[in-house]
């Protein structure tokens, strides 16, 4: 149970040590700009004293006298041996490690006293109270804060929309033992200024050639003050119609799509998970928070929504990218599905790899009509009367000749010697009978989802806009026009 005498019980004694700090802390700013929202302040610099006054704040709060570990805290020992807490060279703390060690309470707002921090892990917890503002402040590289299986409150950070990112990936707050919690981080640019208005059409881009191939992408869940120009759902939405087209062979088809942003204004902020449910604009839900699927969502007047807001239907194989407002591991990766003729990618904000999901999801999934790449339990024994489960697949087949494979004209053409194709097994879920053209690829599983598409995925990608936006009458893919093309040749 770590120190005895040093222990903090009766309200009337305090350690030597503990006092001084005390004595000499510093005072206090609850107006500072700590906790308005606004990311501009540099973080201010505390003295030895005031680091360990810090730390005494916490082990107070969290009655740190009933840890299950609370060796040397408070005690006159360096604080790189208290029990969990790890320092630099220079004395600067570095790590604040008391996983499921029975902290209970509110955490103080003390967490700007450590610039130096790159790690925090408090998960297994009884916390409970907001998220700590000044974690936002923290801009050590690599910082990562694992606050996971607590009982916090919804917080909302609100930031530099140059931080959205890196703040929404440092933050590990799922699962959490409160099923109503949400944490979110915000655009400090919130209802401060303009708002989209609902159904509004924001044109990022319009074909340049033949009829156009419809991308759209609408969020879900993000509430009146979250629609402000400049702010959260636009930054969201932005990089997700960005993530398309800055990647082989999207970045070369740019010219025949017509890209869309159509803004929605939710009745309530974030989305419905697990038995905790969120009115918003579509009603997404996934109930299961461990399985990748979509428990509900209204297709039907989603499209119907867009179209009025178009002014027109969604032509033919148009792709939806819908962005749900939830936060970094909340919701188990993304989700592609077929409905009303329009293929549906749900790729929710603050994903890990954010952009890598949505180009496997939309572009990929959506766009390339591609399946996954990635390996599973299932087991494909080819036989007759078996059916096929990848036969309309450009990129799995049955066939592990190298000759007969669907991608047999890549594998033999030296152009694409250096591109590492071949035939591998495991694909569409089946860790054996199906195979993949490339041992990785952007159709991979997310552990090894390298940031390309393989050959064949890129010829499927780049038939299914052409033959969209020109028409089956004026284009008929042939390998040798596309290789050509692919190589720029």
């Amino acid at each position: 149970m770590g120190f005895t005498h040093y222990r903090i019980r009766a309200k009337y004694f305090i350690p030597a040590l503990c006092l001084a700090v005390l004595l000499t802390g510093c005072k206090k700013d609850d107006t500072g700009g700590k906790n308005n929202g606004e990311d501009d302040e540099e973080l201010a610099v505390y003295t030895p004293e005031q680091v360990r006054e810090a730390l005494v704040d916490i082990y107070n709060a969290t009655g740190g006298s009933n840890w299950t570990d609370n060796g040397n805290w408070c005690s006159d020992e360096p604080i790189s041996k208290w029990k969990g807490v790890s320092v630099n060279a220079q004395g600067e703390v570095t790590s604040i490690s008391l996983a499921s060690n029975n902290l209970s309470g509110t955490l103080p707002d003390v967490f700007d006293r450590f610039p130096r921090l790159r790690t925090l892990n408090l998960s297994g917890n009884t916390l409970k109270g907001p998220v700590p503002q000044t974690l936002r402040l923290l801009r050590e590289e690599g910082f990562s804060a694992n606050l996971s299986h607590n009982t916090f409150e919804t917080t909302t950070f609100k930031v530099a929309n140059s931080r959205i990112e890196s703040v929404s990936m440092a933050m590990r707050v799922y699962p959490s033992d409160n099923p109503s919690f949400r944490f979110y981080v915000d655009s400090n640019l919130d209802g401060k200024g303009k708002t989209r208005a609902d159904a509004e059409v924001q044109v990022l881009h319009k074909a340049e050639e033949g009829n156009g191939f419809d991308l759209v992408i609408i969020g879900e869940g993000f509430d009146k003050d979250e629609l402000t120009v400049g702010g959260t759902c636009e930054f969201w939405c932005k990089k997700a119609a960005d993530a398309h087209f800055q990647i082989d062979p999207l970045d070369k088809l740019y010219k025949y799509f017509n890209v869309y942003i159509i803004y929605n204004i939710s009745p309530n902020r974030g989305v419905s998970l697990g038995s905790d449910k969120i009115n918003t604009r579509f009603h997404y839900t996934q109930g299961n928070l461990n399985a990748v699927e979509v428990t509900t969502f209204d297709y039907s007047p989603c499209k119907k929504f867009i179209e009025r807001a178009l002014g027109r239907s969604l032509k033919a194989n148009a792709v939806v990218c819908v962005v749900p407002n939830c936060t970094q591991n909340a919701i188990i990766g993304g989700i592609e599905k077929r409905s009303n003729s329009v293929a549906w990618a749900f790729c929710p904000t603050r994903a890990s790899s954010f952009d890598k999901l949505v180009r496997h999801e939309s572009a990929g999934h959506g766009i390339g009509h591609l399946i996954d790449e990635y390996d599973g339990n299932a087991v494909y024994i080819k036989e007759e009367g078996t059916k096929n489960p990848v036969a309309d697949a450009p990129n799995g087949d049955i066939e592990s000749d190298p000759t007969l494979v669907k991608w047999a004209q890549f594998i033999a053409d030296p152009r694409y010697a250096g591109e590492d194709l071949g035939v591998f097994e495991g694909c569409k879920g089946y860790k054996s009978g199906v195979y993949r053209p490339s041992q990785t690829s952007m159709m991979n599983s997310s552990s090894v989802r390298n940031d390309f598409f393989n050959a064949p995925s890129r010829a499927s990608i780049y038939s299914w806009v052409m033959q969209t936006a020109l028409g089956e009458d004026l284009f008929t893919y042939d390998f040798e026009t596309f290789a050509k093309w692919d190589k720029g040749e």
